[in-house]
């Protein structure tokens, strides 16, 4: 009669803590956020694809024809969502000139893609110190203000002291 006792308090626990766990992944999920969002300028085109806590994002640059991608997860609660990137990929020109292959995904922690991007960087001139800085930024969580106003999406960060807005509109 214990042992059945027992599996029953087991099998409560277990229940409770699967449920407080799935209530507090959906509160950090804004739903309003689902869907596909675009900025764009003269140049560049960017596209964020945010899907329950999964992101991807494009940036295309429409005179260079230069295209690279970002794919990862986030949380968004409060008016803060925070990005983290998984992995990325380069297409055409701009992944033949850092010396990736075209197309292919690279996962954020793998040595080849890290090596590559480090010497392409050290390539152009810039100091170990600076790779150090841009390579953390890359690969780092990123969390920024955010807010939805009718069909726009309003990213607000600060970098280096100096404040900046992208503002995306619903596809």
């Amino acid at each position: 009669m214990a042992s059945k006792k027992t599996w029953l308090v087991v099998l409560t626990m277990v229940l409770v803590f699967g449920m407080t766990i799935v209530e507090n992944l959906n509160a950090q999920t804004d739903s309003r956020l689902n869907g596909t969002w675009i900025a764009t300028s003269d140049e560049i085109e960017l596209g964020l694809m945010l899907n329950n806590g999964n992101y991807e994002q494009s940036n295309v640059n429409r005179k260079s024809q230069r295209q690279s991608f970002i794919r990862g997860t986030y949380t968004a609660n409060n008016g803060r969502i925070t990005f983290r990137p998984t992995q990325t990929m380069y297409i055409g020109t701009s992944a033949t000139e850092i010396g990736l292959v075209s197309g292919r995904w690279y996962t954020v922690t793998e040595p080849e893609f890290r090596t590559t991007m480090r010497n392409f960087q050290l390539s152009l001139g810039f100091s170990e110190d600076v790779i150090n800085l841009r390579m953390e930024l890359f690969f780092s969580p990123q969390t920024h203000n955010y807010s939805i106003v009718s069909n726009s999406l309003i990213l607000t960060f600060t970098f280096s002291g100096e404040t900046a807005t992208i503002v995306y509109t619903s596809k």
